[in-house]
């Protein structure tokens, strides 16, 4: 529980005080963290400065940001840190309120790294843990003001993989959904995206809980959360009741869930990619004059590929008929989208910033990628050079539609997501589509534009920007770059002898 498993160690680390602080047991206002390999770093050791920051990203003051990615050591340079589409874990854990009690679903945790990323005065607050680890005590011994809750009804092969946060303040709520696991190595070395609810008033300033609240008004982001800690049952009630006793209007949001189950009636349309599809065949969005024709893109970006079968991509196979039939909805329906993956290399994994480790985080399978050559077709290398990121490995889910003319790109909506490219996270409809099946838990935002307006990458923003415009810091490149015959999808169990960017071979990484 307080140390995951199964995957390379991370390489080590060492903290200096230059930059935005990072906190740790003995600095609970430490620094950066940045990679090295010796004690002493040689570039700071012979007084070497640093090389002059890129140029930078236009001020988006005046246009909303979707969402955020997280810092992450080893950035080409620290401006790329230093932006405001950039947050760190303790940023979270420290905004202003009084805290009553927090609630952390996830897959992984370090307990003990978690709790010293909260401010000192907040250690002791009630703290939640939602996962589906089989912890066999609650609350938790060594700590008592925590408390487990293991995800019903998982079943054979099924994970509690949402990665969200509930913070319940005397004067409002927090939500927060994001991509990583409560483990430092995902917050220090990896692309994480998160997105965060404002401070959410409550109804009534005196009362904290709704005591036998019931569900809201459906269509709507309140619902959307409603229903999915309704799927965790009665041990989620006071999270539930404490919800229901907060304001929560968020018009062109809405959060795509997945439930374990065989889903069927109306909650087949509940959970998974047909939830998805049924909000955007509502979607109503046009990229406007001038834009006719113009080709569209729908982009899954992700951090592990499952076993899609060998005819997925056909007429009749999961990924066209199931997938992105979802992700192409719009009304009015347009022009039908090409499919594009962006996935990392094995090249792009061995000049990682941890190198060969940071593929342990990358779940694909020599079998599933012969299996299934028609993801190498459609598939684009994973490159942030906009961001500083291509060495740092995603573990951002980003899903999204794209329509380019010009070098100018809308969107109608992007997705951010825990949700990898896997039946078992979106679910595989059955029984003459009557049924959905789902195997994990899951949590995704998805962030509509406005009426009359679009989405823009933060990456492309104009000085000009109409009113109503939100901007996605996308975590790739644009224009996308295609793979070349020479270039391999990275998978996890294959063994490599070439050394990496830490001189390491994969013996020595594993």
């Amino acid at each position: 529980f307080r140390r995951f498993s199964g995957f390379p160690p991370a390489p080590r680390i060492r903290h200096t005080m230059e930059h935005n602080p990072k906190r740790t047991k003995e600095h609970p206002k430490a620094a950066v963290v940045v990679l090295s390999d010796s004690s002493e770093d040689e570039g700071e050791a012979a007084g070497e400065a640093l090389p002059p920051p890129p140029p930078l990203v236009r001020s988006a003051d005046a246009v909303p940001i979707g969402f955020k990615l997280t810092h992450a050591a080893g950035v080409d340079h620290p401006a790329f840190n230093e932006n405001q589409y950039t947050i760190r874990l303790d940023e979270i854990l420290e905004m202003a309120g009084t805290l009553e009690f927090s609630v952390q679903f996830n897959y992984h945790f370090d307990l003990d790294w978690l709790l010293m990323q909260y401010p000192p005065s907040r250690r002791n607050a009630r703290l939640l843990v939602v996962s589906g680890l089989d912890l066999p005590f609650t609350p938790l011994p060594q700590y008592p003001h925590c408390r487990h809750v293991k995800a019903p009804n998982l079943r054979e092969f099924s994970v509690h993989h949402s990665k969200m946060m509930f913070f319940f303040y005397e004067e409002g709520c927090r939500i927060v959904v994001h991509t990583a696991n409560m483990i430092e190595g995902d917050w220090v070395h990896k692309t994480q995206g998160v997105w965060m609810t404002p401070l959410l008033p409550r109804l009534n300033p005196s009362v904290g809980r709704l005591a036998g609240a019931v569900a809201p008004a459906p269509n709507s982001f309140r619902r959307d959360v409603w229903d999915y800690l309704a799927a965790y049952g009665e041990p989620l009630k006071e999270v539930r009741e404490r919800f229901a006793a907060h304001v929560c209007e968020a018009k062109h949001v809405r959060l795509i869930t997945s439930v374990p189950g065989a889903h069927t009636g109306a909650r087949a349309q509940m959970f998974g990619h047909m939830k998805l599809r049924n909000i955007l065949a509502e979607h109503e969005w046009t990229p406007g004059s001038g834009w006719t024709g113009a080709p569209n893109t729908v982009i899954c970006q992700y951090s592990s590929i499952g076993s899609l079968g060998k005819n997925a991509r056909e007429k009749k196979g999961w990924l066209t008929r199931e997938l992105l039939t979802s992700l192409a909805q719009l009304k009015p329906s347009v022009k039908d989208p090409a499919l594009r993956h962006v996935f990392p290399t094995v090249e792009a994994v061995r000049q990682s910033t941890e190198g060969w480790s940071g593929g342990g985080s990358i779940p694909h399978s020599v079998k599933n990628r012969e299996n299934q050559p028609y993801m190498t077709s459609e598939c684009c290398h994973w490159k942030a050079d906009w961001c500083g990121r291509t060495r740092n490995m995603p573990h951002i889910k980003c899903y999204t539609r794209v329509f380019e003319k010009d070098g100018e790109y809308l969107l109608p909506w992007v997705l951010l997501t825990s949700a990898n490219m896997s039946k078992s996270a979106w679910g595989s409809l059955q029984k003459n589509d009557s049924q959905l099946f789902i195997r994990h838990y899951e949590a995704g935002v998805l962030i509509r534009a406005k009426p009359g307006s679009s989405i823009r990458p933060f990456q492309h923003l104009k000085p000009d920007e109409a009113a109503g415009t939100i901007s996605a810091p996308l975590p790739y490149d644009l224009p996308l770059t295609r793979y070349q015959p020479r270039d391999v999808m990275w998978a996890w169990d294959e063994p490599h002898t070439e050394r990496d960017s830490r001189g390491r071979t994969r013996g020595d990484a594993d």
